[in-house]
């Protein structure tokens, strides 16, 4: 007969009982991905999600950093706002602009009749922090 090593509770066991967990309680990236609904990729790489390291080659992550990004997201000045080439190219020319009175007429001539609703909302909220840099000429 095969006998195989207790390895402890399995992935599914943490994540039922995720809400009991001590915040310095370390998961597995599995656990974290099934938790957040992020990629294990995203889970890897994100800036807000330290390493915690149990041993030489092994890592996890601490439950309190879990909650906090699921109850809190990502700090505002960290995400990323994401539109259409056309919508890149009229940021930068906007950015670019010498004056407030300029870049406005640059806004202006954009025809933004093929942008949709949802990216014509990024594109404004864009706009506006880039005119609030600009200098008043």
């Amino acid at each position: 007969m095969l006998r195989t090593a207790s390895r402890g509770p399995s992935a599914f066991d943490i994540v039922r009982n995720f809400d009991d967990l001590p915040n310095s309680a370390v998961v597995s990236t599995n656990v974290a991905v099934v938790v957040t609904g992020l990629s294990s990729r995203t889970v890897r790489d994100h800036p807000h999600l330290p390493r915690i390291y149990t041993s030489a080659d092994r890592y996890g992550y601490r439950v309190g950093d879990l909650r906090r990004l699921l109850t809190k997201g990502m700090p505002p000045e960290q995400i990323r706002l994401r539109v259409s080439p056309p919508c890149q190219r009229l940021l930068s020319e906007v950015q670019a602009a010498p004056s407030r009175s300029e870049a406005e007429h640059i806004i202006a001539a954009f025809d933004n009749s093929r942008v949709g609703a949802a990216e014509r909302e990024k594109l404004q909220a864009l706009l506006a922090d880039a005119l609030a840099e600009l200098q008043d000429n």
